[in-house]
């Protein structure tokens, strides 16, 4: 095909931007030269302030894993943009992370911080539950490095719960401590209280669930009380119990939409359970900590579980973009909608030449997530040939993720 002279190729970037305090300027096209981006640092140790060498690096999302040299200090080379975790690691010290926000051709610093392992209190399980017929459960108690030795104390404010023993120590053994419960003087109905346990080297707490039946009607209970899906867990089981008489109805509200349930409805007759899946999704979600509920509605009763996530780093696939329609004069363009949580504004730039960027011409500026298409009713072009060039960058609170697409089009 022979192009006419004449012709002016008109040049498209669009920038579909999302909300943050800092957001960096979006990165060139990507045929714009590599500019070498890296995170150095040095580990020491917190008692001594003396270098570690030996340490070993790696990071979140997944990058170089390298060691710290004689100097206690690393490099790690050739990053993309973007917000990372980094671990040091090494025999005989606890591990330590540091999260940095990096742009392109930039050096962040990194430095960490180890303390060598001493004495620490471990206690397994954190949460029990009596449901309706166990009186007495175990907890085991721990010095987890086996170094040193622990000295803890165990406490509640519940009348109806006692601990024995409540105080020991632990060097390399494991103190059991048994808890249990008296539903002689409360009324029908959940309970939820605390063992505290304290020591030298940290404290813990343990969550304790009981519930006395309902010999009269209908009850509600609900197990557990608390989701920590932490920033790699998935799915996790909520039981539904009817621990009283006749027949329990039970619906389910979720607070947030990255909580997902496999059902939201039931019926339960007395002593009967419902398992429930509960999930997170943290697809198009900015990197930090969510905390959303689900709440267990029946026998005029609500019960309200809290579900905690992270997000460790965030991935979001570009739009699917296209040229819907094209005149002498006109460029129809459109995408599929983002439905990112943090959507800030669609920007669309034009250029008449190779590299635009967001320092070229800007002709929309669209606040509304749901708009997805744009008419360009400016483009002066021989009509035998037309060429757009688009151009994503998708901003993720302080993560950059960068996708690109040309589209050349001739009629």
């Amino acid at each position: 095909m022979v192009r006419c002279s004449k012709c002016i190729n008109m040049f498209f970037v669009l920038a579909i931007i999302f909300s943050s305090l800092s957001c960096k300027k979006a990165e060139a096209p990507s045929d714009a030269p590599a500019i070498e981006t890296k995170i150095t640092g040095k580990v020491t140790d917190g008692k001594t302030n003396q270098p570690i060498a030996g340490a070993n690096i790696t990071t979140s999302p997944v990058t170089s894993a390298v060691n710290t040299g004689s100097d206690g200090s690393y490099t790690i080379p050739n990053v993309s943009a973007g917000q990372y975790t980094i671990l040091a690691s090494k025999a005989d010290y606890n591990d330590a992370t540091s999260t940095v926000n990096i742009q392109e051709g930039k050096t962040v610093i990194a430095d960490i911080t180890l303390l060598p392992i001493g004495p620490e209190l471990e206690v397994i399980p954190t949460s029990l539950n009596f449901d309706i017929a166990q009186n007495s459960l175990v907890v085991s108690i721990k010095n987890k490095s086996q170094k040193g030795t622990v000295t803890w104390a165990a406490s509640s404010i519940h009348t109806w719960m006692s601990i024995s023993p409540n105080a020991g120590t632990t060097t390399s053994e494991t103190d059991q401590m048994t808890i249990t419960v008296d539903r002689s003087n409360v009324a029908f109905g959940n309970y939820t209280g605390v063992v505290s346990i304290t020591s030298d080297y940290g404290s813990k707490d343990v969550n304790v669930q009981m519930i006395k039946q309902n010999p009269n009607e209908p009850q509600l209970s609900v197990y557990p009380l608390v989701f920590d899906f932490g920033g790699t867990q998935s799915t996790d089981n909520l039981l539904i119990k009817n621990t009283g008489t006749g027949t329990l109805n039970w619906n389910i509200n979720k607070s947030d939409g990255w909580i997902t349930v496999n059902s939201t409805s039931g019926s339960l007759s007395a002593n009967m359970t419902s398992t429930v899946q509960v999930g997170v999704t943290r697809n198009n979600l900015a990197v930090g900590n969510f905390t959303g509920t689900i709440t267990v509605s029946g026998a005029n009763t609500n019960i309200a579980s809290q579900v905690k996530m992270q997000v460790l780093s965030t991935t979001i696939s570009a739009p699917t973009l296209s040229v819907a329609s094209k005149t002498a004069s006109n460029i129809s363009l459109e995408w599929t909608r983002v439905t990112a949580v943090n959507f800030a504004k669609y920007k669309i730039y034009r250029s008449t030449s190779p590299g635009v960027t967001e320092n070229s011409q800007l002709i929309a500026d669209i606040s509304n997530a749901n708009t997805t298409t744009y008419e360009d009713n400016s483009v002066l072009v021989e009509p035998r040939t037309t060429t757009a060039y688009l151009f994503i960058t998708l901003k993720i609170l302080q993560m950059e993720v960068v996708k690109f697409k040309r589209l050349q089009i001739f009629r």
